[in-house]
């Protein structure tokens, strides 16, 4: 995450189009005063939830396919987390390791009940593969292991990820300089927190967010 930070930290400062009103976002934290609405993780219903491990697997083949639905007009996010949800009502093993890792583009589709080739397919498929692989490699197959492995801290998971998993790697150039957003990463980490509400697999989730709330309070109150 420091790679992620100190990107931030210097697209911020050299930014030509885009700055950051530190005033403005002092006004809206007063004016919030910690009363920020209450969104449920899941509540559209359309993701796959059993308070256990094979969450942890959906969740993390999820984020890996996360990317990418425009080409299609009739392809969003809700058709991906559904997909797989219902592929796995059907067939819990549908995402285990030494599957994911064989799967072709017309098997994805079958499991995404997908009518047509999917924006980027081969590259899909390549991610599942890298993710069935590597989870079988080094963390038996599980997800859940890959999550336990981190210690119960969000940074450390994120750094796993990217780490073993070079497909959540991205990265972009800015004025000549590489700056690094691992955005799926830090998304599977909010999905952990939002799908167990800071518990069981989400623990380390919750020490960030105390740890963030921490550090913007500070931040807040050294500029007043």
């Amino acid at each position: 995450m420091e790679a992620v930070r100190a990107s931030a930290a210097w697209v911020a400062s050299r930014s030509s189009h885009v700055t950051v009103d530190l005033q403005e976002i002092e006004k809206v934290v007063d004016k919030i005063q910690g009363n920020v609405p209450k969104v449920e993780w899941d509540f559209e219903g359309i993701h796959y939830f059993d308070n256990g491990p094979l969450t942890v697997q959906y969740l993390f083949v999820l984020d890996a396919l996360n990317f990418c639905f425009w080409p299609d007009k009739d392809l969003s996010y809700d058709h991906l987390a559904s997909g797989l949800k219902l592929a796995l009502e059907k067939d819990k093993t549908a995402l285990d390791a030494d599957r994911l890792k064989n799967y072709t583009g017309p098997e994805l589709r079958q499991l995404l009940n997908w009518p047509r080739p999917l924006p980027i397919e081969e590259e899909r498929v390549r991610l599942l593969h890298e993710v069935g692989l590597e989870l079988e490699r080094s963390f038996g197959g599980q997800a859940a292991n890959l999550v336990k492995s981190a210690g119960n801290s969000a940074a450390t998971l994120i750094e796993l990820i990217t780490r073993h998993f070079p497909g959540f790697r991205d990265h972009s150039l800015y004025k000549g300089r590489q700056v690094f957003l691992y955005k799926r990463a830090q998304i599977f980490v909010a999905d952990l927190w939002g799908a167990f509400k800071g518990q069981n697999y989400a623990r380390s989730c919750l020490e960030a967010r105390r740890k963030w709330r921490f550090v913007l309070a500070q931040s807040m109150l050294s500029k007043r």
